[in-house]
C-alpha cells in the first residue's frame, strides 16, 4: 500500500520501514497526498497505516469518509 501510494504522488512523512525483520513488527506511518484512487484510502488497513488527506469542505470530507467499502475504518476531521 506504501508503494502504491508513494507512486500515485504521496509522500511517507514518518514510519514507512519494518525495521526488525524477524518479527512481525511496522513503524506507524503517515501519507500526506492521498488521494481516493489510493489502495491505503479505498481498502481496509490492517496495520499502522494513516493516509491524510486534503478536504475543501466539510461536507466534501463527509462524502469522501462515506465513500469506502470497508467495514473497518475510522476518520479524524481537522480544520488545521
Amino acid at each position: 500500500m506504501i508503494e502504491d501510494a508513494t507512486n500515485k504522488g504521496g509522500e511517507v512523512l514518518v514510519g514507512g520501514n519494518r525495521p526488525m525483520e524477524e518479527l512481525n513488527y511496522f513503524e506507524p506511518t503517515l501519507i500526506t497526498g492521498a488521494s481516493q484512487d489510493m489502495e491505503c484510502v479505498k481498502n481496509e488497513i490492517f496495520g499502522p497505516l494513516c493516509p491524510l488527506i486534503s478536504f475543501d469542505s466539510t461536507d466534501s470530507a463527509i462524502e469522501m469518509a462515506n465513500n469506502t467499502s470497508a467495514g473497518l475504518a475510522a476518520y479524524v476531521l481537522s480544520g488545521i
